[in-house]
């Protein structure tokens, strides 16, 4: 990796048009149902509450040890899964873990990044349903034969670093949920976000903040597609 010498943001589109859930520490479904995640006792807490009033909580499974303000929880409205996303442990320890909820049963953790020699935190995750529409003439005086296929994703970004001294760089994976809500982790194939196509140049003399190590996922409003906001130390221009 090359000097530290600037900041880098990335936007990067991701996919085709569709229906997203934005994560957080909680989330608010188009029900009403809100779900939030917190620690207690070293272990990692989903709570429900219910459009009708009733509460509900749940210990996540394999939670210790989470950092608690990396907690996200995100809900695929179409299965009605909870996922749990979470950091454990600090440093060139820290690594990332998730649990599912599907029809009151968890599924993992699952350790998905960090823990074989490199460090993997600050993530973040937003949920988005890809769907294209294909439109069939096959006569003008026929109605069109629209077809639409459509697909859940994970979208997942965090920071990455192989050692102490190296700065580091965002990382992004998309996981698909099958119709069960269920990731099929086997096909998740992390892409390293750097020397992408440039926004500007600008270099600074500096010593990078930890806060230049967040990346971000967001829907842009007129596209309705999922985007990646992430830094790139390595490089000096903006992109």
């Amino acid at each position: 990796m090359r000097g530290i010498r600037i900041v880098l943001i990335a936007a990067i589109a991701l996919g085709a048009a569709g229906m997203a859930g934005a994560a957080g520490p909680m989330v608010l479904t188009s029900d009403g149902d809100l779900y939030s995640a917190d620690t207690r006792n070293h272990q990692v807490v989903l709570t429900a509450r219910y459009a009708d009033g009733t509460v509900s909580e749940l210990f996540v499974p394999q939670s210790a040890a989470a950092v608690e303000d990396t907690l996200q929880v995100g809900v695929d409205e179409i299965t009605g899964a909870v996922y749990v996303m979470w950091q454990k442990w600090t440093g060139m320890d820290a690594r990332l873990r998730m649990a599912g909820y599907l029809d009151g049963t968890w599924i993992g953790p699952r350790t998905f990044a960090g823990g074989d020699g490199t460090a993997a935190y600050n993530p973040e995750m937003l949920i988005h349903r890809s769907v294209t529409r294909i439109v069939e003439e096959t006569d003008p005086d026929v109605e069109p034969v629209v077809s639409e296929f459509s697909t859940t994703f994970l979208h997942i970004v965090w920071w990455s670093q192989v050692s102490e001294d190296d700065p580091g760089l965002a990382t992004y994976a998309a996981v698909e949920l099958n119709t069960n809500g269920m990731p099929q982790w086997k096909d998740m194939q992390p892409i390293e976000l750097y020397d992408l196509l440039p926004w500007g140049v600008g270099c600074f003399e500096f010593e990078a903040g930890d806060n230049l190590r967040h990346p971000k996922l967001f829907v842009d409003p007129q596209s309705a597609k999922p985007h990646v906001f992430a830094t790139d130390l390595a490089n000096c221009h903006f992109q």
